[in-house]
């Protein structure tokens, strides 16, 4: 996400349960940056269908883009009117590249590595993201923990 949007995170809420282990096995983080972006990222153990979506949300479009399938859907503000005031809404579909992303992760890795080159993401990146993930975490933690008391 952070690569995503390129501005600071002014606030961050999760919510999260423990429903089949004594970790968090469904968490919801919402993202507020600088930019004015909002991330809303959900991660579960428990679904029964796995799933990997993005949903960005911006000015006159909004893009869903469905990791699994390598499908991108993007839904525009249309030039004319459904009703009085209200824009039709153009759509558009996108197949993205298939690939192995954990595959290419550690391709780009060794091949920075052999060839002294700058990693696709650096380890400060690396850091930040596991950072923002160990507070998304902690938030959490002290939510449960408040409300079992």
């Amino acid at each position: 996400m952070l690569s995503l949007v390129k501005s600071s995170i002014t606030d961050i809420r999760a919510t999260g349960a423990s429903v089949l282990t004594h970790h968090i096995d469904i968490a919801n983080a919402r993202l507020e940056f600088e930019s004015g972006c909002v991330a809303s990222i959900t991660a579960s153990r428990i679904n029964p269908t796995s799933a990997r979506l993005l949903r960005i949300f911006q000015d006159e479009n909004h893009l869903h883009v469905d990791l699994h399938r390598n499908l991108c859907r993007i839904r525009r503000k249309g030039n004319s009117e459904m009703y009085p005031g209200v824009p039709t809404i153009d759509s558009e579909e996108t197949y993205l590249e298939k690939g192995d992303a954990l595959k290419e992760e550690i391709k780009a890795f060794l091949n920075a590595v052999i060839h002294n080159t700058t990693p696709t993401v650096s380890g400060q990146a690396a850091r930040d993201a596991l950072a923002i993930a160990m507070q998304i975490t902690q938030i959490i933690t002290d939510n449960n923990a408040k409300h079992q008391q």
